[in-house]
């Protein structure tokens, strides 16, 4: 369903609800609303950036693999583009750091997510941060085949451990979350 807020254009996906919903159901430990606060707080750091930098919001995409936000065309600074890569993850630390002292279960999962948005995978704050690094010095081509090479080989290393981890501590997290980044890829990659 799409709706608009201004001129901002909002659209949920219906997977994506019965995703979120699903997981609340299952959820037994209730991480999944200190989860949930999380991703909220993350992209609210990223549209906070927009908006201190003067980046123009035009859509933002509720979708089964995460939240969306998509800029109005024009021309975006390497450094406003930085800063608002860099806000999410900073925004989920700072948030770590302020909840250890009341809940250490919450801070843990806010540093988690902050932590996991930093790996420099494509698809991922540190995969766009990567990028903006790399860009500076190497062809849009080549910028593209290093990110590649690391977002597989760092997604199949975690897919191995993670199933590892499934075999031996009947733990299913990292496997999931490889999966993911996996599928993230491969995604995007249909998309472009």
């Amino acid at each position: 369903m799409t709706w608009r807020v201004g001129g901002l254009r909002v659209t949920v996906d219906y997977f994506g609800i019965l995703l979120v919903t699903g997981m609340l159901l299952l959820d037994r430990s209730g991480a999944m609303g200190a989860a949930l606060l999380a991703c909220g707080l993350h992209e609210a750091g990223h549209a906070a950036a927009m908006a201190v930098l003067g980046v123009r919001l035009k859509a933002i995409r509720l979708c089964p693999w995460g939240i969306r936000m998509e800029r109005r065309p024009g021309e975006v600074s390497r450094g406003a583009a930085f800063g608002v890569a860099a806000a999410g993850p900073a925004v989920n630390l700072l948030a770590a750091l302020v909840a250890w002292p009341l809940s250490q279960r919450l801070a843990a999962i806010q540093a988690a997510c902050g932590l996991f948005n930093l790996l420099p995978l494509e698809g991922m704050d540190g995969g766009d941060l990567l990028r903006l690094a790399l860009s500076a010095r190497l062809s849009e081509g080549a910028v593209n085949a290093v990110q590649r090479v690391i977002t597989v080989m760092l997604a199949l290393c975690g897919a191995a451990a993670g199933a590892w981890l499934l075999l031996y501590a009947r733990n299913p997290t990292l496997l999931l979350a490889s999966l993911y980044l996996l599928f993230l890829l491969l995604w995007q990659k249909s998309r472009s």
